[in-house]
């Protein structure tokens, strides 16, 4: 996740906690640090005073759903000495907050569609540390697009019908370039019978092949898009798991429309 609101982020987080220590509300004070996450996970820096924003967060998510009145059994002056903002700042900044995220004590946790680093800091917030510290060791310097890509690649076309196939590849290779070179007669029949039962084919990708794989990824990418938007935190703990098995993977992000690179689709290409 972005730093570029690091110092925001670190006093309305204070500031939430403070208040939450007065007013005690434990669900409420894990949403009030998802939300704060969420928007401080900007690469552009937040406008406005922390207090504000903390002040509004507060109120976005403490007001009964659909109505004007304030925070039940608190006062508006307990969130003026809090806060140190007046009735309009919070008021607004919770304005801002549900027009930004539409949270409210029953709303979903990701009402619209977040950015990779908007996903991870929100999803973080409900981690216990070592979480945290597990995924900050796999993706150095924040979870960006990149990582999400590469986990969703993974899913979708590595762990599917393309394993089974390179193995048979292998199988293939290893029967006519290193089966040769073996002498001890028992692992070579061993070798052997491995490599007929794996390589029952030729050595190239079938057409029947090619449309079992796309046909495979597209339907883990539409299970795995369904979660994004229908069980986010499902979602990104699939994800979490997932890019710890991309290590290696190139992490640059891509700067250019890599569809450029490629050839044009012809009507005659389907997936089966």
């Amino acid at each position: 996740m972005s730093d570029t609101n690091a110092d925001f982020r670190r006093e309305a987080q204070d500031l939430l906690d403070q208040f939450y220590a007065e007013f005690p509300d434990e669900d409420l004070a894990r949403r009030a640090a998802v939300a704060l996450r969420y928007i401080a996970s900007s690469d552009t820096p937040i406008k406005g005073a922390a207090r504000g924003w903390a002040g509004g967060i507060v109120y976005a998510l403490g007001k009964p759903r659909g109505s004007n009145a304030g925070i039940p059994n608190v006062s508006g002056a307990d969130l003026k000495r809090i806060f140190k903002a007046d009735d309009g700042t919070i008021t607004g900044r919770a304005n801002d907050v549900c027009r930004e995220l539409s949270v409210f004590r029953d709303a979903p946790l990701f009402p619209r569609w977040p950015s990779s680093s908007q996903m991870a800091a929100a999803w973080l917030a409900y981690q216990p540390e070592e979480k945290r510290a597990e995924l900050g060791l796999v993706c150095p310097g924040g979870f960006t697009r990149r990582d999400e890509a590469n986990a969703l690649v993974l899913q979708a076309f590595r762990l599917g019908p393309l394993e089974r196939i390179h193995g048979e590849h292998v199988a293939v290779f290893l029967e006519r370039e290193v089966l040769p070179h073996i002498t001890d007669d028992k692992l070579k029949e061993a070798m052997l019978l491995t490599c007929q039962y794996l390589a029952k084919r030729t050595d190239r990708i079938t057409q029947d092949e090619i449309k079992e794989i796309t046909l495979n990824a597209c339907q883990c990418m539409e299970w795995m898009l369904y979660l994004r938007e229908d069980d986010p935190n499902k979602y990104f703990n699939d994800v979490s798991v997932l890019v710890k098995h991309c290590h290696g993977w190139d992490r640059s992000e891509t700067k250019t429309d890599p569809r450029k690179k490629q050839p044009p689709p012809t009507g005659g290409e389907t997936q089966g």
